[in-house]
């Protein structure tokens, strides 16, 4: 476009998005001798923009946005956890980023949800989380992305792709999602139900159903929910260890 003796220069990016391609944000590099931002959404209700200085701003389009938010990348945290017994060792490194880009992409596509994970849970001995879907046999990420690097064929990529398309509709439900240390997803629609004899809690929680449930998960014993991933609709991402 022409104004004013100005040149507005615009263009669409299309690129190959294979499971382990970058996010396409990510691959862009911004000149910080030239003025440029780069927005994105981030969630239903969250846009971020990032300066040609590596600035960052998000602005978030909701009045009920809490103020606290964790240090660091809480999806990468969390995506590292799910995959701390993989198997193969030597592509630990690639399935923990190709797992934290997958959370990144689907969190900002859902309204909101609890991610755990833990070592060999039974939900069955646990009086909270009694409530929730058995995923049998679990949808194994971890396969099914080892099956796609060795082999690269349509059928692994598939394979894979479902498993995404079914994580992406158990984000549209209500409740937590449990994942193993070893990139599989064993339940869903888990809901937290108050312990017999329920714990007084030392601050005042803020926040509904979702945030009270994210704030009981953190007393069950750490040897069984070892990390909490909570993501609100409007785009507050919590991580806590146990």
């Amino acid at each position: 476009r022409q104004e004013t003796g100005k040149t507005i220069k615009y263009g669409i990016f299309s690129y190959l998005n294979l499971p382990t391609s970058i996010p396409l944000h990510e691959g862009i590099t911004l000149n910080s001798n030239i003025f440029s931002l780069l927005l994105r959404k981030t969630s239903v209700n969250s846009i971020e923009i990032i300066g040609s200085k590596g600035n960052k701003i998000i602005f978030s389009f909701s009045t009920k946005r809490s103020s606290t938010t964790s240090i660091g990348n809480p999806i990468e945290d969390f995506a590292k956890d799910c995959c701390r017994d993989f198997p193969e060792t030597d592509l630990n490194d690639s399935f923990a980023s190709y797992m934290s880009r997958l959370l990144d992409s689907s969190l900002n596509a859902c309204h909101g949800t609890i991610l755990s994970c833990g070592k060999k849970v039974d939900l069955s001995t646990i009086s909270e989380l009694r409530d929730a879907v058995l995923i049998s046999p679990s949808m194994d990420f971890g396969s099914a992305f080892s099956n796609y690097h060795k082999s690269s064929t349509a059928e692994s990529i598939l394979a894979l792709q479902r498993c995404e398309s079914l994580l992406n509709g158990f984000l549209r439900c209500d409740g937590i999602i449990l994942f193993d240390t070893r990139g599989c997803v064993t339940a869903y629609r888990i809901f937290y139900g108050t312990p017999a004899s329920p714990i007084t809690p030392t601050k005042k929680i803020v926040g509904g159903a979702r945030r009270r449930a994210f704030e009981g998960l953190k007393d069950i014993d750490r040897n069984i929910i070892q990390s909490i991933l909570f993501r609100s609709q409007d785009g507050t991402t919590i991580y806590h260890k146990v």
